[in-house]
């Protein structure tokens, strides 16, 4: 319709006067009135209601409304009604409804919806005697259209246009459709429900708000689906999420299953510049950013090529470069990051665990460590479960850049090994990156410690009777698992990964499918190894049980406690605290067991540990020897007498300290002897073992012959020398007839009787010859070698580096004369067999991992230049974190007794991204276990639960699970057998079986839900400008689908910090939580909804915010009751706090900050002692008998406050609150 206007025009703004003054007035002098409105709010018709003349005809005003502003489509009936709930939910109280209540009801006002599409018009017309108007113009029939916005309207009052303008509005009448009932049963619902329900949006925009709320903004995908597996992709988001809440994650998912791509993806997206809310500028820190890695040295190499090379991360594809920054160190190396279009990216350094814990604190601080770096990864991280150690304590020192504590670091941590003792060891690496109070979990309502010394306690109670107390030790390890671990790390093992993801043994990473199996390996037997001189090594090994029965070991006691205490301890501070039996196992019985390993691992080392002893042995009875007689002679004469002593003492103390061998076995055990190492100690146990009596301690030598003569005990110290002597002369003929009869393995030189040497080892300026043995092991290895191996790439493991040498020297000596091998031989005739053991530093063993690994390693230069290694010789020194995977198969040429050590050797070859497919053979010595066994039946004689020995370190068995002798047996067995998954389930201990998982639901279910986001809707940051304004509305936000069920998502908040998420459904049945991929549907379901049943809807929002109110909130703001000494103090604060503000002694905020402090306080047996000898000492607290009892209360509020002070926290308000963000039905 074209339609022509005259007359005079008037321009109505809201300047000067408001329209809705205009209105009211033509209103009053009205007749009728006709208003067609793109939409209007209740708000807007408060400011005109008082317009309606109280003696107003039947169908005085038409009205005629349209959508929303912000909706481009038609509106229907239902559509209308649940849009006029946000009017009705903001006004259900007010006169303005009521009233227009009474007009629709009277037929006084009478509404209509336009639905046949968008309605924009704005036409206000007024008839009466003599009289018409109209207003046509820019607003609507709303509070800011008729008051508050700059708007523009003119006022018409030529016949002809009003004539006009009433036919259009009688064709716009009749279009629409009358919506009387429905406004009437919206404000009578209205009215009762008192709810206030939000703003209305659309569903997808709905959508949008949630799910951006719900990642906090990080909803741009993580652009390596290329280089990482989907399982590695939910790892990088949950580990976002995870450091978001808590500054630092721990990432202990199994050997091979790549945690340095995981952690590499994490600081590549802070460093550019992806997760905003980690970025120490938001602060108030005005700083680049930068990421700290701090690494075992052999590592620092594999993961500078990891981040560095531009192939998987800062790719130059990208438009990333990097550039070498001079540390002056090569154990600390720096680059700083561009970008070809935005310039300086920021800084990642490379720093080597060791030099990291030669630093004193004040070293980190002045350096500014923790001040120039916001992510920090520790790699091997296992090597920080000590909190006694300088290195978990110099950690500690880089969670805060200085003392406000406004910004604290986020961490990174990887093991694949989090739990070795005890369940205290994962408790101590959350404490790594946690503030003091661990406030991020008081937040949750999580009491940490005391949840963890609830399960020490249920643990000490199963043990004693498991059939009563399993329920409650699982219930509290369930609840860890759900309330600590799953909170703060990624664990998944391989056969997780490999039943959850892989498919026919391959994993796709992209479009690749790559090979990711679960090495099931041969067993290796070599006994039918029985024909011609090789039967000589069969009868040798039958003879050593008896032998080693004989064995005393005399000798070490004389500078040892002669036992070692076995058990584990949950790093507690007072023995009260330990969690195991502690037991005391004879040193000589220990030697014994770890000298069978050896004969386990190879004749040359059991030769070669034998040989030390014999030669230590020999030694000292030789010295014996000599000053027995000279101090029988020197009896009368004190003075020489004295001199003989203090000879003795240094010459045995020479050789016993220059190759302490027994203390490098006990390591295998990670435990020492008590070691005294001191002249005056082996000389007062003489004197002890002569005399039968136990001598009081002296300071020095000197005391102790004083005392010697003047208890006339000249011939008790010659006795207890006499006595060794005879035992260690024992010791040395069992030891020589071993030696002997190991004579008859060794091969003779062609017609001699001389052995045959095959090479020899060099230490400390002395040459050790390498035998030739008729050795079966050693036979079966060259079989695999020149059939099944054959120009195979493959790394031979062993404990032992003597092993490892005799294996180096024997293949060296062998491999050059087998046509077969000649592969091996290089043209300047040199070998392609490396050896590593731990007497190499860290540069040689780097040197051989890149010509060995070369493409794995990016080291083909390297190879090319001195040669590439295809058969490498190692220990577990090269076990751990290195990536060996170019290697085809690996053999474990023993086995030891902790599996994971046999997964983390497979595991450097058997990688995701390997091509190939792993061969893995592990050697079964079944005749030499024999030996071992036999030793532990001697010691289970002594030791009532073998378990303390046996579950310590090697792990075969858990700590908690009864053991027999034949089922160690099978155990040590079964291990040659196991696949790496089946090693690791082996491994694990008790504990660690109780709390082990794959990825809760919900993190599934977050990946699954950013993959719909990113992948199959398309959507980008940029998709949601169209929110932004919305993301802060104060009030919940809502909208209607088809799916009947109300939902929900609230925010828990701690003061202003969000400390979690919920999605609520509710329905008949009650209220329930849900996972966040329910919000897919507001998308999905976005079609023509159906109006609500009212009542139904108030009674399901009422049950979301009680359910919200009553369990969300309880649950955070629960926590352990205080304890003890904590809560003692706090019932004083209580008690004291009225009278101390009356008298203003202390203000309030004192003591509601030292009543926080108490609150959230979580401390250990000897802080608790630290902050009563504090109170003490400041004068707040006084003895009074037992008791501690209050002596001036403001010195104790400052008191507490003081030494709460100087702990590192992120203590703001307490407060625990819920809000709705949105709800739809």
């Amino acid at each position: 319709m074209v339609m022509k206007i005259t007359g005079e025009i008037k321009v109505i703004d809201n300047t000067k006067k408001p329209l809705s003054e205009y209105i009211k007035k033509e209103l009053l002098k009205s007749r009728n009135a006709k208003f067609a409105v793109g939409y209007f709010y209740l708000s807007g018709w408060n400011l005109i209601n008082d317009g309606v003349p109280s003696a107003a005809p039947k169908d005085f005003l038409k009205l005629v409304i349209g959508n929303s502003p912000d909706i481009d489509a038609g509106i229907s009936k239902d559509e209308f009604k649940l849009r006029f709930l946000e009017e009705i939910s903001k006004h259900s109280n007010s006169d303005t409804v009521e009233n227009l209540c009474n007009l629709i009801r009277n037929e006084i006002v009478k509404i209509r919806a336009y639905t046949q599409g968008r309605l924009h018009s704005k036409l206000y017309l007024f008839t009466g005697d003599n009289r018409q108007v109209a207003i046509v113009g820019s607003s609507n029939l709303t509070s800011a259209g008729l008051f508050k916005n700059k708007e523009l309207n003119i006022i018409l009052q030529n016949v002809d246009t009003i004539k006009e303008l009433d036919k259009w509005f009688e064709e716009l009448w009749e279009e629409s459709e009358d919506i009387q009932e429905e406004i009437l049963e919206l404000i009578e619902a209205g009215k009762n429900i008192g709810i206030n329900f939000g703003k209305f949006v659309t569903p997808k925009q709905l959508f949008k708000i949630l799910v951006w709320k719900w990642f906090d903004g990080m909803v741009e995908p993580v652009q390596k689906k290329g280089v990482l597996a989907e399982f590695q992709l939910i790892g990088v988001i949950n580990a976002i999420r995870i450091i978001s809440e808590f500054n630092g994650v721990i990432i202990a998912d199994s050997v091979g299953l790549g945690k340095s791509f995981i952690g590499a993806t994490i600081i590549e997206e802070y460093l550019r510049g992806k997760l905003p809310n980690w970025d120490p500028n938001r602060f108030g820190i005005k700083k680049e950013r930068k990421a700290l890695l701090i690494l075992p040295p052999s590592l620092i190499p594999q993961w500078e090529y990891l981040l560095t090379s531009g192939e998987y991360f800062f790719s130059r594809s990208e438009g990333f470069y990097l550039k070498p920054i001079s540390s002056g160190s090569a154990r600390f190396r720096k680059y700083t990051i561009f970008h070809k279009t935005r310039g300086k990216v920021g800084e990642i350094a490379f720093l080597s665990m060791d030099k990291f814990s030669a630093y004193s604190q004040e070293d980190i601080i002045n350096m500014g460590l923790n001040y120039d770096y916001d992510l920090i990864l520790i790699d091997e991280a296992h090597r920080l479960r000590n909190r006694a150690t300088k290195r978990w304590k110099n950690a500690r020192v880089l969670r805060f850049k200085d003392k406000s504590i406004s910004y604290q670091n986020k961490f990174i941590l990887l093991t694949a090994t989090p739990l070795n003792n005890t369940i205290w060891d994962i408790y101590n690496l959350i404490k790594v990156f946690s503030d003091d109070f661990f406030s991020a979990f008081k937040s949750k309502g999580i009491d940490i410690t005391q949840l963890f010394m609830e399960f020490r306690e249920a643990k000490k109670k199963w043990k004693e009777d498991p059939l009563k107390y399993e329920a409650q030790l699982q219930r509290i390890a369930q609840k860890i698992k759900e309330e600590v671990l799953d909170n703060t790390m990624i664990l998944r093992t391989r056969k997780y990964i490999l039943q959850t993801f892989g498919k026919d043994g391959k994993i796709k990473i992209g479009e690749r499918e790559l090979i990711f199996q679960d090495p099931k390996p041969d067993r290796v037997t070599y006994k039918e190894i029985t024909g011609g001189q090789y039967q000589r090594y069969w009868e040798f090994i039958k003879t050593l049980p008896e032998y080693f029965e004989k064995l005393e070991f005399e000798y070490v006691n004389l500078y040892t406690s002669g036992y070692i205490i076995l058990g584990s301890s949950p790093e507690e501070t007072t023995p009260a605290q330990a969690e195991e039996e502690f037991v005391k196992v004879s040193l000589s019985s220990i030697l014994k067991l770890l000298l069978a390993k050896r004969i386990e691992s190879s004749i040359f080392a059991f030769e070669r540990t034998l040989n030390k002893m014999y030669g230590k042995n020999h030694s000292i009875y030789t010295i014996l020897k000599s000053y027995i007689p000279k101090l029988k002679v020197a009896k009368t004469d004190r003075a020489k007498f004295d001199k003989y002593v203090m000879n003795l003492g240094e010459d045995l103390l020479r050789v016993l300290q220059k190759e302490d061998v027994e203390s490098k076995l006990l390591t295998e055990l990670g435990e020492e002897p008590e070691t005294y190492n001191t002249k005056l100690v082996i000389l007062s146990k003489f004197v002890e073992k002569g005399a039968q009596i136990q001598l009081p301690e002296f300071k020095t030598t000197e005391e102790l012959l004083h005392h010697v003569h003047r208890k006339h005990l000249e011939h008790a110290l010659i006795r207890g020398m006499t006595s060794v002597s005879f035992k260690i002369k024992s010791d040395i003929t069992v030891m020589k007839a071993i030696l002997s009869k190991l004579e008859e393995v060794k091969v003779r030189k062609n017609g001699s009787n001389e052995p045959e040497v095959i090479g020899y080892l060099t230490e400390e300026s002395e040459k050790i010859p390498i035998y030739n043995y008729y050795d079966p092991k050693l036979e079966r290895l060259k079989e695999i070698i020149k059939t099944e191996f054959l120009r195979k790439k493959c790394i031979i493991f062993t404990q032992y580096k003597d092993t490892a040498k005799y294996l180096y020297a024997y293949l060296s000596y062998w491999a050059p004369n087998q046509a077969a091998l000649q592969y091996l031989v290089r043209g300047d005739n040199q070998l392609k067999i490396g050896l590593v053991t731990g007497e190499l530093d860290v540069e040689q063993k780097e040197h051989i991992i890149k010509r060995f690994a070369p493409i794995a390693n990016n080291s083909r230069d390297v190879a090319e230049r001195y040669g590439e290694i295809e058969i490498l010789i190692s220990t577990d020194s090269l076990s751990e974190g290195v990536n060996l995977q170019d290697a085809d198969a690996v053999i474990n040429y023993d086995l030891p007794w902790n599996p994971m050590i046999i997964v983390q050797r497979v595991g450097r070859v058997s990688r995701i991204g390997n091509e190939k497919e792993v061969i893995v053979k592990n050697f079964f010595p079944a005749e030499e276990i024999e030996i071992t066994l036999g030793v532990l039946s001697k010691l289970k004689e002594k030791i009532k639960d073998i378990t303390i020995l046996v579950g310590k370190e090697f792990q075969i068995l858990s700590s908690d699970e009864d053991v027999s002798l034949e089922t160690f047996g099978e155990k040590l067995k079964s291990l040659a057998e196991l696949s790496l998954s089946q090693l690791e389930e082996t491994s694990q201990s008790e504990e660690f079986k109780l709390i082990k998982g794959g990825m809760p639901q919900d993190v599934v279910e977050e990946f699954e839900l950013l993959d719909y986001i990113q992948n199959e809707l398309g959507l980008t940051k940029k998709d949601f400008e169209d929110i932004k304004d919305l993301l802060h509305f104060n009030r919940p936000l809502y909208t209607f689908t088809n799916m009947g069920r109300l939902f929900g998502m609230v925010e828990i908040r701690q003061g202003k910090r969000v400390t979690g998420k919920k999605v609520l459904v509710v329905d008949e049945t009650g209220v329930s939580e849900t996972g966040c991929t329910t919000l897919k549907y507001l998308w999905t379901e976005a079609g023509t909804p159906k109006s609500p049943n009212l009542p139904t809807l108030e009674k399901r929002l009422n049950a979301l915010h009680r359910y919200s109110k009553n369990t969300l909130l309880a649950k955070h703001s629960k926590g352990a009751p205080l304890r003890g000494f904590i809560a003692e103090l706090y019932r004083i604060m209580e008690q004291h706090t009225v009278q101390a503000i009356l008298t203003r002694d202390v203000t309030p905020e004192r003591i509601k900050l030292a009543k926080t402090y108490l609150s959230m306080a979580e401390l250990t047996t000897s802080e608790i002692k630290e902050l009563k000898e504090h109170l003490l000492r400041t004068g707040g607290l006084k003895t009074k008998g037992k008791k501690l009892v209050p002596a001036d209360f403001p010195r104790l509020v400052n008191g507490i406050i003081e030494y709460f002070d100087r702990f590192h926290s992120n203590i703001t308000d307490k407060n625990v609150s819920y809000r709705l963000i949105g709800w739809w039905m």
